[in-house]
């Protein structure tokens, strides 16, 4: 036995008689091309003489095994190398396909015998699928395109002959009354219904009877199709099932997507690796889908890492793809065009495989998000000081990071007949009331929109009083405050790219609330409190009291005050309605423009502006001081009203008041009053007063007005009518029942 056979023996821990998995030899392939006959030579020079020992231990088992992998591997020097053996051709080919596939166990070793593989591949094939339909879809395009130019072209011709029928008024002119346009709809949504059933009909005969016929029915997708859904009309989409022909899906989705005139639709043909290799696509749309998500969760198992074997041809094999060849968290099957398309828009890639009808819905979304930052419209200085973003799933996650509670509910709708829009329901299933959830998500569901964009546009769709100017819902970005509402049994809605929460219910004095108060201490809760309700009634009152007593009651005046107003308003041309009317909108105009100013300008010019118009308008003898003195006072409290949208309603009815100071006084005022305090009475949010817990008073929780200690806080809010009661135990202090118990344990 030579040399390096007993030192391979050695150093593979195995005895001298033991037949050897590995053969010590020199990578060829490692070597430059014009060595590799030396380095052959060398390898034959070194091999030990495998052919005396055969022939001397022919009836021998153990040392067949060796002789036949030098034989496979090319170092027999008895072979000529141009006339191989019958059948060596293939081993050689099998061997060469195993050793590009399995890693070799380490350097200069060769795998002696052959590594077992699932099945072959086989040949590639050539998938001319995507090419075939987009020219049938360009084709069809463009037939369509040239039959709408030739319609208005005769359109043209007709209107240019009887210019009278132009006329709107005329029957048969272009544009159609409400009723027409109901009346057309409703027609076509017949027509529709009819078109789908017998498109159903078809697809069915269709799959049933022509499984793997390439040639593809167009069943066209009617009008309107991205727009159907669960909140539209028409059944087309959500009834078309998948079919199992590769073509005709992917005819349907590119006809959908009006591809490929939209090159957005990114379509990614490839072949499966299975016994027989299976074509399939992945459909996604560019920029909501991360490509390193759709290399790493699809191309690269499918493509690389399938391998699936020929006994496992029984099983069905889109759940062997689902369950053992995509690692993503987030796999649906789906068999309705609509879901498909809807989850496409959302980020999601479609897989279509030839032969099945149905396709997997994978979670590959990757599109550019905002980090969790900083609140801006309600900064606090005790307390988180994390917000919402623009993501759904974020925000949801903010939320349980506070409320770990697994009753806490999170239901998705989609809003939006065009932009689909995600919106998602959070309550806690054992506090929120039941009928309350039924309402908002009937509101929702019975929108009627292209698109809803914004919480403050939903909160304009299913709000109470649609005519009224005063908020019915609260707008936080703090992920705290809203777990606090729900712990009250209230209902958070959050939409997809807003980066605040609308509540249902709220009331006019949960919006004067701020999501510290609770951190500080009752008696500094309530000194902030009444702070606030002394600047709204500021920003309300105050412009129409200098307008009332000025122009009808002097005599509340101190004399001095009174001397020195009638002094500064003999040389000022305007009445006094004028000048505060005129000083109120230029305020208005500071702080609009130092809003829309980017960075820090915007703060800068609002009272570097204020200060000098005020110094002008003084000098130039057109406004009063007193009145400058009312305009600031009054634009500083709008800044303490914690809800921006309160704010800009008590802004409004400012004015109001202002005009009935200046026409009647303070009867004017005290009318004005009475029919306010009328018209917030009547207002309801989700059916709870707005005034409530004081109108109608009910002995719910002691934190409106003033804030007592929060171990006294033991009832929730009555309004929102929440399962449960009590936030808490009638003493949540324990500890203060025994206090002499910790003592006498130390005692001891």
């Amino acid at each position: 036995m030579g040399f390096w056979q007993t030192l391979a023996k050695i150093l593979t821990f195995q005895e001298p008689d033991q037949a050897q998995p590995f053969e010590l030899l020199e990578s060829v392939d490692d070597q430059p091309e014009g060595n590799k006959e030396t380095a052959e030579q060398t390898a034959d020079q070194k091999q030990p003489p495998i052919t005396n020992t055969t022939q001397s231990n022919s009836g021998s088992t153990q040392d067949s095994q060796p002789a036949k992998t030098h034989a496979e591997t090319g170092g027999s020097n008895q072979q000529n190398p141009n006339q191989p053996p019958p059948g060596q051709q293939k081993q050689d080919h099998d061997t060469q396909a195993a050793s590009t596939s399995v890693r070799q166990p380490g350097p200069g070793y060769r795998l002696a015998r052959r590594p077992t593989r699932a099945a072959k591949i086989g040949d590639p094939i050539t998938v001319e699928l995507v090419k075939k339909v987009s020219d049938q879809l360009k084709q069809k395009q463009a037939a369509g395109e040239s039959r709408a130019s030739s319609g208005d072209s005769k359109s043209g011709q007709k209107s240019t002959e009887s210019p009278s029928s132009s006329k709107g008024d005329q029957p048969g002119s272009g544009s159609r009354s409400r009723r027409q346009h109901r009346q057309h709809r409703q027609s076509n949504q017949g027509t529709t219904s009819k078109q789908s059933n017998s498109i159903n009909s078809e697809n069915k005969n269709t799959s049933s009877n022509n499984k793997g016929n390439h040639s593809i029915k167009r069943a066209s997708a009617p009008e309107g199709n991205k727009t159907t859904g669960p909140n539209s009309n028409d059944n087309t989409a959500q009834d078309l099932q998948v079919y199992a022909d590769l073509e005709q899906n992917l005819f349907y989705i590119g006809e959908a997507f009006h591809w490929p005139t939209d090159t957005g639709l990114i379509v990614r043909e490839f072949v499966v690796g299975t016994e027989p290799p299976t074509k399939a696509i992945v459909v996604y749309v560019e920029g909501l889908a991360d490509p390193g998500r759709l290399a790493q969760s699809i191309f690269e198992p499918l493509m690389l890492m399938s391998e699936l074997s020929s006994d496992q041809s029984g099983a069905p094999l889109l759940g062997l793809i689902k369950q053992r060849l995509l690692p993503v968290a987030a796999v649906k099957t789906r068999e309705k065009f609509s879901d498909i398309i809807e989850s496409i828009n959302s980020g999601a890639a479609a897989l279509f495989i030839q032969g099945v009808p149905q396709a997997l819905v994978i979670e590959t979304s990757g599109w550019p998000r905002r980090g969790v930052e900083q609140a801006v419209s309600e900064r606090v200085i005790r307390g988180p000081q994390n917000a919402f973003n623009e993501d759904l799933a974020t925000n949801i996650s903010l939320i349980r990071s506070i409320l770990r509670d697994p009753l806490l509910i999170k239901e998705d709708i989609t809003v939006g007949l065009r932009a689909r829009n995600k919106l998602a329901l959070l309550y806690i299933q054992d506090l929120v009331n039941p009928n309350l959830v039924q309402e908002i998500k009937r509101r929702i569901q019975s929108l009627r929109v292209d698109t809803v964009l914004s919480t403050g546009a939903l909160e304009q769709y299913i709000e109470d009083n649609s005519w009224g100017i005063y908020p019915l819902s609260m707008a936080t970005e703090r992920p705290d405050r809203a777990a606090a509402n729900l712990l009250d049994g209230k209902v958070v809605v959050l939409l997809e790219g807003d980066p605040f929460a609308i509540i249902f219910p709220s009331s006019l004095w949960s919006l004067m609330q701020t999501a510290e108060d609770h951190s500080i201490r009752g008696l500094g809760a309530t000194m902030l409190k009444g702070v606030r309700l002394m600047a709204a009634l500021i920003l309300l009152f105050l412009p129409g009291l200098y307008m009332a007593i000025v122009g009808f009651h002097q005599e509340m005046i101190p004399t001095d005050l009174l001397l020195s107003i009638a002094a500064n308003r003999e040389r000022v041309p305007f009445p006094s309605v004028v000048e505060v009317i005129l000083m109120e909108l230029a305020f208005e105009l500071i702080r609009e423009a130092g809003v829309r100013i980017p960075g820090i300008i915007g703060p800068t010019l609002g009272i570097v502006g204020g200060i000098i118009l005020g110094q002008a308008a003084v000098a130039a003898n057109l406004v009063n001081p007193i009145v400058i003195i009312v305009v600031a006072i009054t634009g500083i409290s709008s800044f303490s009203i914690p809800s921006y949208s309160l704010s800009i309603t008590l802004r409004l009815y400012r004015f109001a008041y202002v005009f009935l100071g200046a026409t009647m006084g303070l009867f004017g005022i005290a009318v004005g009053v009475v029919v306010h305090v009328a018209v917030i009475s009547n207002l309801k949010s989700m059916g709870v007063p707005y005034l409530a817990p004081v109108a109608p008073f009910t002995r719910g929780n002691k934190d409106i007005l003033v804030q007592s200690m929060i171990w006294n806080q033991e009832r929730r809010l009555d309004a929102p009518s929440a399962q449960d009661r009590y936030r808490q135990a009638p003493i949540a202090r324990q500890w203060i029942l025994n206090p002499d118990n910790q003592e006498g344990e130390k005692r001891q």
